[in-house]
């Protein structure tokens, strides 16, 4: 069918550009949960810095090092994980924040067990 001498797309053309359409928008949201969930991820982890630099800063003695020691080693791993987070690939991005969401549903269970003794 011509309306006023172009042609009207015909149903195969019509669905075909529906479903690019649904694709992009799909796509789109993908996109947008997941630039959310890496956000949400590095603030947690920025909070997690924070208090472990603190916790660390604090350290007057022996007795309080060997205690908290180990929280250097979560330092590093944090800024490890935000700075995949700050990567262009999305595998490393979903990969990192697999481990991220790990490590928090390990802390949670542990205070979880603590609080219940």
């Amino acid at each position: 069918m011509n309306d006023f001498g172009i042609n009207q797309p015909d149903c195969e053309q019509v669905k075909l550009l529906q479903k690019k359409r649904a694709d992009r928008e799909f796509a789109a949201a993908l996109i947008k949960r997941m630039d959310k969930k890496v956000l949400d991820s590095i603030n947690s982890l920025k909070n997690i810095e924070d208090t472990c630099l603190d916790t660390v800063g604090a350290i007057k003695d022996i007795k309080n090092m060997e205690r908290v020691g180990d929280l250097y080693h979560i330092i590093s791993k944090v800024s490890f994980w935000m700075d995949c987070l700050l990567e262009h690939d999305p595998i490393i991005k979903i990969k990192t924040i697999e481990e991220v969401d790990a490590f928090f549903n390990n802390i949670k269970s542990r205070r979880n067990h603590f609080e219940k003794k």
